[in-house]
């Protein structure tokens, strides 16, 4: 449905993101207020620069949108997700013209505040990270994010530097100034994220955790210690700030030695050129090592690398497996992480971002590492200890239990309220 086809709408919410069709993150919670929204009594009309893909979003995570009006330009890029995020603006303002939304809910910088605003409708900003930190002095922001790792992986080399820097320039131009000007409420997903954002703007966001998804599985039906095997498996998607091919060139050979029938499972979504290139560099890095692998979890190997698979054999994987590993520095927020915890995997994860504040509660809830060798001296504890494994096992769930999605609706109705 285009924005043209919804003149007669009223809608009572805007939940506007700029690319529905992936089983990232920022999908999820896009689609979990959407879903919150109508359990309070909302009508939520989905925003978005490209086709929304509902079947993606109910097979990853169990959340049916296919219901909810939309609308949506008839723009896919997907190559350049940075650049629709900007295009997300453009979209919001067509949509106002035409609706009477109460509240807008956006997850981007990139809309017109006042016009908003002017409008009588309440503005919801959500930021998983506030990207413009990157484009600031050290002096406004107060961080030193310079040579951000998750940043620096994520656009390496020389096209990936310009882009990452041509989009500095162009977003400057068309993101809302001060969130707590634009907004009527500023949600972040993590005290780390909240941390950042309080260092640019001086003022503390309201911190809402993602959702684990509704489709996971019930814990009964979760594997005990000696039930496993002593598998490491890795969730999420085939990218380079999720340093998969650092794990595979100083991680996996030392665990191999000391656990001499470990395996790894790396499982990720994987789509486009990109990820097709990033995963013949892995390949490369396996077969110069001598490292057996496969893509094929019936296949006997040391590695596999297990692209888009469906839902029903990833949880298999988690189920199967002893230890969550996570390689990405300074990750945001990590819903594999999250994910993973739900099904008693102790988590390995590095002391940084999102994950190491707010998921792992700086080693209450999981296990942190700083370099390599402290990495393989968790994962081969926690294989081989079974006290140490059933301790951080009992966290994880606990931990994830509170990230449930009813609790999500609750605390989301809660800031609603209070608007």
């Amino acid at each position: 449905m285009k924005s043209a086809e919804i003149d007669a709408f009223k809608s009572d919410a805007l939940v506007a993101h700029h690319f529905w069709n992936t089983a990232g993150g920022s999908e999820l919670l896009s689609a979990s207020v959407a879903l919150a929204f109508s359990l309070i009594g909302y009508m939520p009309t989905l925003v978005s620069v490209s086709k929304i893909d509902d079947l993606v979003i109910k097979k990853s995570f169990g959340i049916d949108l296919s219901s909810f009006p939309r609308t949506h330009a008839a723009i896919s890029i997907n190559s350049f997700g940075l650049m629709m995020r900007i295009l997300l603006r453009r979209e919001i303002n067509k949509v106002i013209k035409s609706t009477d939304p109460e509240f807008l809910f956006v997850d981007s910088p990139f809309y017109d505040g006042n016009k908003v605003r002017k409008n009588g409708i309440k503005v919801i900003e959500y930021i998983h990270f506030p990207i413009e930190a990157y484009f600031m002095s050290l002096n406004d922001r107060k961080i030193n994010l310079n040579g951000d790792p998750y940043i620096k992986e994520n656009y390496n080399g020389i096209i990936g530097s310009l882009y990452f820097s041509m989009f500095g320039k162009i977003s400057s131009k068309f993101k809302r100034e001060n969130p707590f000007d634009s907004a009527h409420l500023v949600l972040v997903n993590s005290e780390y994220v909240a941390k950042i954002v309080s260092s640019i703007y001086s003022q503390k966001p309201k911190v809402l955790n993602p959702p684990i998804p509704p489709n996971n599985i019930d814990p009964s039906e979760l594997k005990d210690f000696s039930s496993r095997e002593n598998s490491i498996v890795l969730l999420g998607r085939f990218s380079r700030e999720k340093r998969y091919h650092w794990v595979i060139e100083n991680i996996v050979p030392k665990v191999v030695n000391e656990v001499g029938d470990s395996k790894f499972y790396f499982v990720g979504y994987s789509k486009g050129r990109r990820s097709a290139s990033y995963v013949n560099e892995l390949v490369s890095i396996l077969n110069k090592l001598n490292i057996s692998y496969s893509f094929d979890i019936r296949k006997n190997a040391r590695v596999y690398l297990l692209e888009n698979l469906d839902k029903e054999i990833v949880n298999e994987v988690l189920r199967r497996s002893k230890v969550l590993l996570h390689a990405t520095i300074n990750e945001h927020w990590g819903i594999s992480i999250a994910e993973g915890m739900s099904f008693g995997l102790p988590v390995v994860i590095h002391k940084s971002g999102g994950l190491w504040s707010d998921l792992a509660l700086a080693g209450k809830s999981g296990v942190g590492y700083e370099n390599a060798e402290e990495a393989i001296q968790e994962i081969v504890k926690l294989i081989n200890d079974e006290k140490t494994w059933r301790h951080y096992s009992s966290m994880s769930l606990r931990r994830s239990d509170d990230l449930r999605i009813e609790k999500f609706v609750q605390r989301f109705n809660e800031y609603i309220k209070k608007m």
